[in-house]
């Protein structure tokens, strides 16, 4: 089984992207990979920052205390964009409604 970096590896030299910069695809791969998980990194620290769990295929934010949330929004999480809900959230009354 072929493992991610030696696809990207592969992929880099297939389209001669280490021509680019004259560094070898490998080292670009490695590059590339600990990009993405430093990003990983960040994005968990972000989420334990601001208390909150982004749900796999879900646009919301699910915060710790989500029922005690669901109830002040009045079941609305659904049909309601992200800034609609940061809105009520904050107390805040949408002027175009």
């Amino acid at each position: 089984m072929t493992t991610f970096r030696e696809e990207l590896t592969g992929i880099l030299n297939r389209k001669c992207r280490e021509n680019i910069s004259n560094t070898p695809d490998f080292i670009l791969a490695d590059f590339l990979i600990d990009c993405i998980n430093t990003f990983d990194n960040a994005v968990k620290r972000r989420d334990r920052w601001y208390s909150v769990h982004l749900e796999p295929g879900s646009v919301y934010f699910i915060p710790p205390d989500y029922n005690n949330l669901r109830t002040r929004l009045s079941g609305k999480l659904r049909t309601t964009s992200n800034n609609e809900l940061l809105k009520k959230q904050c107390g805040e009354d949408d002027k175009n409604d």
